[in-house]
């Protein structure tokens, strides 16, 4: 397989093309605003978009500056810094 990049004038990625072996090979271009969001992206195929997603619905507790006590089932600790301690599944020192 031979992955190819593209640029436009100002260095942005706008296009990429994958010869994978046994295909015509994928493309995917992307298109920006003047603001350098991406505001379009075109594939040649979608036989290779990851389609993986799932929407989920999770209750979270939170306890103030970018921490949770609790997420769903999990739970966390912290100490007095504020560093995290501990979590479902593992100690951190």
């Amino acid at each position: 397989m031979k992955t190819t990049y593209g640029y436009d004038p100002i260095l942005r990625p706008n296009g990429i093309a994958e010869n994978i072996a046994g295909t015509n090979g994928e493309t995917e271009t992307l298109t920006y605003n003047a603001a350098s969001q991406i505001v379009a992206d075109a594939r040649s195929s979608n036989a290779y978009l990851f389609n993986g997603y799932l929407n989920v619905d999770r209750s979270n507790t939170k306890i103030g500056l970018n921490r949770y006590a609790a997420a769903s089932s999990a739970s966390f600790g912290y100490e007095a810094n504020g560093k995290l301690t501990s979590d479902v599944s593992s100690t951190y020192t």
